[in-house]
């Protein structure tokens, strides 16, 4: 009676399945003996059991899986979402050609293969700083804005990753004012002037 579950967006089916299973982290005795692929195609199908009790109780509410493995194995066929969870490692704070390309290969390669697949996409884009990831400048957080307003990708929603500014093993953007600001004026453009401050 809180009208909490109308203001969901998604259900997330924990995240990164295929990613932990080529990374050898489910030992599961259903696993043992198969190769990467064939613990892939079992997952999916469990994936797609779970996806199923999701639907029955929480009726009209989008699932969603994050993953960022390439090449992408074939996502439940049930699920709403693919989330892509690309992050980009800059060298430096600057926005010239030879960091785009650098943002262009790390990032465009997982889009394209989440978009085979026909279904809405989830963008996970950074803001933290934690072992070789880097904080992003503005001019490199408008690259992932600029993805994600690109009609190529149905992209419909958008998350920057943020971690707590007093985690000791990840430093957030909260440590950044003039990022959160910036990510603030981004939100705005993507939602309307009803959110702006």
């Amino acid at each position: 009676n809180t009208n909490f579950m109308s203001s969901l967006a998604y259900i997330a089916i924990y995240e990164e399945w295929y990613v932990l299973i080529s990374q050898g982290h489910y030992n599961w005795p259903i696993f043992r003996g198969l190769s990467n692929y064939e613990k892939f195609y079992l997952a999916k199908q469990y994936l797609e059991e779970i996806i199923s009790d999701v639907n029955q109780f929480f009726p009209g509410i989008s699932t969603v899986i994050v993953e960022n493995i390439l090449p992408l194995p074939e996502p439940p066929s049930n699920v709403d979402v693919i989330g892509v969870d690309a992050y980009y490692i800059p060298t430096s704070s600057d926005c010239s050609p030879e960091e785009k390309l650098i943002f262009d290969s790390h990032v465009i390669p997982h889009y394209n293969a989440a978009r085979i697949y026909g279904k809405p996409i989830m963008m996970v884009a950074p803001s933290f700083i934690h072992g070789p990831w880097r904080m992003l400048s503005e001019c490199q957080m408008q690259w992932y804005v600029d993805l994600a307003l690109d009609p190529t990708y149905n992209i419909q929603s958008f998350l920057w990753f943020l971690y707590n500014y007093d985690n000791r093993s990840f430093i957030g953007v909260r440590n950044f004012p003039d990022l959160i600001d910036y990510q603030k004026r981004i939100g705005c453009q993507f939602l309307g002037n009803q959110y702006c401050p």
